[in-house]
């Protein structure tokens, strides 16, 4: 089982890594949700189109399929939303990245007194 100070240094190592990955996620999210957005309104623009275009057979279908594509689009707009916020706030001198990066390094600082200390007594 691994000592105090490893997992001191683990964790912190984690934690000064976890901003930068952090931002991968949000930037692929931020490009998975847009494209979904964008698909989805061209499915709601071709929807109100066919609806337009007269009276037929199929109008509940239609009225019923663009009220789903309707709220998938707006879950999707708040998704992307959500994801520029994450990205803006993310790396402010008070966001979460600074605090992760400097909580991380406390901790490998630490972890690396507390193997002194086994090691040596200082």
């Amino acid at each position: 089982m691994p000592r105090l100070h490893r997992w001191l240094v683990l964790i912190g190592l984690f934690m000064m890594a976890s901003p930068f990955l952090l931002t991968l996620v949000s930037r692929s999210s931020l490009r998975s949700n847009g494209a979904w957005a964008a698909g989805l309104e061209r499915r709601v623009d071709s929807l109100i189109e066919v609806g337009q275009g007269g009276t037929s057979p199929d109008s509940a279908v239609i009225a019923m399929e663009l009220s789903a594509a309707g709220r998938g689009l707006e879950r999707a707009r708040r998704h992307v939303t959500r994801a520029e916020t994450r990205l803006e706030t993310l790396w402010r001198w008070n966001g979460q990245g600074p605090l992760l990066l400097v909580a991380g390094a406390i901790l490998v600082f630490l972890g690396y007194r507390v193997f002194r200390f086994e090691q040596f007594g200082d």
